[in-house]
Order: structure tokens, then C-alpha cells, then sequence
């Protein structure tokens, strides 16, 4: 997903909506902005992401913007292990 995002497409395919804050404001802090860009990703991509280098920059800080939560919590986050799993498993039973 290496290209440059304008404004709009970060607002039109990075943007969380009232349903998608509701779910991730009942994480916890720490988790908030990983399962948002797992999130927001897969619905982009099709697959969840194998690391923070695989969300665009501009798309983290935007995600993070709209969360209140500082981006470098995107290399933080747990990927490929328990938490990620949880997530990507969740992701995927809500999109049923």
C-alpha cells in the first residue's frame, strides 16, 4: 500500500465511523489505534497487516489523530501475537 494519500482519500478510506469508534472505544487505550488500523486496512487490502510498515504513514496519524493516540503506538502493538489474533478474529466476526 506504498502511495501517497491526498486529504480526501485518507477522509474517505482511513476515516473511523460512529459504529467503528463505539467498537474500538471499548478497548483498551493501548490497543485502540492497532485495532483500528488492522481494522480500517483490512477493509482497504483485504488481509490484515503483518506490522505497523505495512500502514501507510499518513494513514497512522491519521487513525491516530481521530483516536487521540500518539502513532508510534502502531510499533507497540502485537501484530502477529495474541492481541492480533483476538483482533483480527473480532474484525472478522463483526464484518459477518
Amino acid at each position: 500500500m506504498d502511495r501517497t494519500w491526498s486529504r480526501q482519500e485518507l477522509a474517505e478510506h482511513w476515516s473511523l465511523g460512529f459504529e467503528e469508534l463505539a467498537r474500538i472505544e471499548s478497548k483498551s487505550e493501548a490497543l485502540r489505534l492497532g485495532f483500528a488500523a488492522q481494522l480500517k486496512f483490512c477493509q482497504l487490502a483485504g488481509r490484515f497487516p503483518a506490522s505497523a510498515a505495512e500502514i501507510p504513514d499518513a494513514a497512522g496519524c491519521h487513525l491516530g489523530d481521530q483516536l487521540v493516540r500518539p502513532v508510534v503506538e502502531l510499533f507497540d502493538y502485537d501484530w502477529s501475537g495474541r492481541n492480533g489474533q483476538r483482533t483480527h478474529r473480532r474484525i472478522t466476526d463483526w464484518s459477518k
